[in-house]
């Protein structure tokens, strides 16, 4: 919950810099749970973890985003992860752990999600506010 609450007063604080979250458009690691749009999230903090199978700082953060999934269930809050990575590698990766998170994955030469949320260094993390505004990324 301060979880929550730090993000709201920083909601605040930032809300005149805040501009329209850019789409997923990194193919879904799991094809039954595509990125359906800001609109369906509409109501809920999300945030966004970038990171690979391959990134060894990036793997306790994944278990992080895992674990406060479990925690903040039925709460206002989402999240989702983009990987730069393989699809097969991702699949495997998150199954050996266990980790449900809903995930995207886009390859090396197509990092058109990370460009568009101008990450260019992983491991880093995107905060979405509940009306679809990009608001932070680490």
């Amino acid at each position: 919950m301060k979880l929550i609450l730090a993000w709201t007063l920083l909601a605040g604080v930032l809300s005149a810099q805040s501009k329209p979250a850019p789409p997923i458009s990194a193919q879904p690691s799991d094809s039954a749970r595509p990125f359906t749009g800001w609109a369906s999230l509409r109501g809920n903090w999300v945030v966004v973890d970038f990171w690979a199978t391959w990134c060894g700082p990036c793997v306790p953060g994944l278990e992080k985003i895992a674990a406060m999934e479990r925690q903040f269930a039925g709460r206002p809050v989402r999240f989702l992860t983009v990987a730069n990575d393989t699809s097969e590698r991702v699949r495997k990766f998150l199954e050996e752990r266990g980790i449900t998170v809903q995930t995207f994955v886009e390859t090396e030469d197509d990092r058109k999600t990370f460009e568009a949320f101008g990450v260019r260094s992983i491991p880093a993390a995107a905060v979405v506010t509940p009306e679809g505004d990009l608001l932070a990324i680490t």
